[in-house]
């Protein structure tokens, strides 16, 4: 009798690997999101941070390689423009204050105008309490100037959410915040998070991309469908009130 032929696992394409990569980052990226939302980053200030991560990213696998940069090299390999390239590698981190007013989130950029135009603040130089409608500075004024085209109420109710304003009996509202981010998360927890985090996620990525893997023994990584879950993950780095 003639051996059974054993079938031979077959060599990942392309094309697959990209369309597992894209399933595997949107579920990376929801609760990241979710997160930099809660810290009152904008989907570009995110954009923006991912794209100097890549930069620098590709920048050291080049010096583990080769020793040296090239930036047409990170520019092949990222899809960033060599000028954007070269400002990162030149200026480092961008400081919070210079993030460019199109990337900001929108309820920090109505806070940020409410504590610096001075149509919106007293006599001495704070934030007035506004009416909500009516004439004047009010509230509908302040989030038609600087909202962009958003909904006053749907401005209103973000912010009241968050606990960044409140409404008083006098149906004026007032800021209890400069800045549109959930007050229970602390900057020490963020950083634990993160380094927790970015440690694991190196370790499993580089058992992923090891060149002697075996195909029939790809690492396993467990699905988590549940939105309570992420809920209560979120919860274990925040304090209470």
């Amino acid at each position: 009798m003639r051996p059974e032929k054993v079938a031979r696992p077959r060599k990942p394409n392309g094309t697959g690997i990209q369309v597992a990569a894209r399933k595997a980052l949107r579920k990376l990226l929801e609760p990241l999101s979710s997160l930099a939302f809660d810290c009152g980053l904008s989907i570009g200030e995110v954009n923006s941070i991912l794209r100097e991560a890549a930069v620098r990213g590709a920048a050291a696998r080049q010096l583990e390689d080769k020793k040296r940069l090239n930036i047409s090299g990170i520019a092949a390999a990222t899809g960033v423009s060599r000028g954007e390239i070269s400002r990162i590698l030149r200026d480092g981190h961008a400081a919070p204050e210079l993030i460019d007013d199109r990337h900001q989130n929108p309820a920090n950029r109505i806070l940020t105008a409410w504590h610096r135009d001075p149509r919106f603040l007293t006599s001495k130089r704070l934030p007035a309490a506004l009416k909500l409608y009516g004439r004047g500075p009010t509230f509908e004024s302040l989030v038609r100037q600087y909202g962009r085209g958003l909904p006053t109420r749907a401005v209103f109710d973000q912010l009241t959410r968050i606990g960044a304003i409140e409404l008083r009996a006098s149906q004026e509202v007032s800021p209890k915040m400069s800045v549109a981010v959930d007050r229970r998360i602390t900057p020490q927890t963020i950083k634990a998070y993160g380094g927790w985090a970015a440690d694991l996620l190196s370790t499993k990525l580089l058992n992923v991309t090891k060149s002697d893997a075996s195909p029939l023994k790809s690492p396993k990584f467990r699905t988590i469908k549940s939105s309570k879950y992420h809920s209560k993950r979120r919860r274990n780095f925040r304090r209470a009130d």
